[in-house]
């Protein structure tokens, strides 16, 4: 299953670029630049443009706990009335598009982030996996790797990121690369 649900979020960044492509974007605005709403109008909406992770994080989250099995589903559901209640309630839209402080829920923005910056990047097997590192940043001082374009993405959310983010590091793959880690950890 674990496998599916790679090859099933690597298509989802290629459609999710394929998409940015064919609408002319050419490169990146600054993701605090970023707006963006919805296509129809949603008890809970004010009417106005609000920042895109807002938005992807009500789609994402709302579909999350819409499918039976999810884990967000499975954590919530005995404490809240998913399906009647909280989901198709206003409050749930405000909460999500004008209520919540990006402070309050860093990781929402680092997905969103990595997620948005990965449309004008080549996709990579390991594309879909790098999405949900980059919701662990929160608690690293330092990340080494010898993937060029996850190193490039952490620079391109630095400067709108709600919180720090840490130092990246280029190494080389392989063998050299594994000195170049040890040698950076002393």
């Amino acid at each position: 299953m674990e496998g599916s649900l790679l090859e099933q979020a690597g298509q989802q960044i290629k459609d999710a670029r394929k998409e940015m492509l064919d609408a002319g974007w050419k490169s990146n605005l600054s993701l605090s630049e970023i707006r963006a709403s919805p296509k129809h109008p949603i008890k809970g909406w004010n009417g106005e443009r609000v920042d895109a992770w807002r938005l992807e994080s009500l789609v994402g989250t709302t579909y999350a706990l819409s499918r039976p099995g999810h884990p967000y589903r499975d954590w919530l559901h005995p404490f809240v009335d998913v399906d009647r209640g909280l989901l198709q309630s206003s409050a749930w839209v405000e909460f999500w598009l004008h209520a919540v402080s990006v402070q309050a829920l860093p990781r929402q923005w680092l997905r969103w982030g990595h997620s948005f910056a990965q449309r004008f990047r080549k996709v990579s097997p390991g594309s879909g996996g790098d999405n949900q590192l980059f919701s662990y940043l929160t608690e690293t001082d330092r990340v080494i790797t010898a993937d060029k374009g996850f190193i490039d993405i952490l620079e391109v959310c630095r400067p709108s990121a709600p919180c720090a983010l840490p130092v990246g590091q280029l190494v080389p793959a392989g063998p050299e690369g594994a000195e170049a880690t040890i040698a950076a950890l002393h």
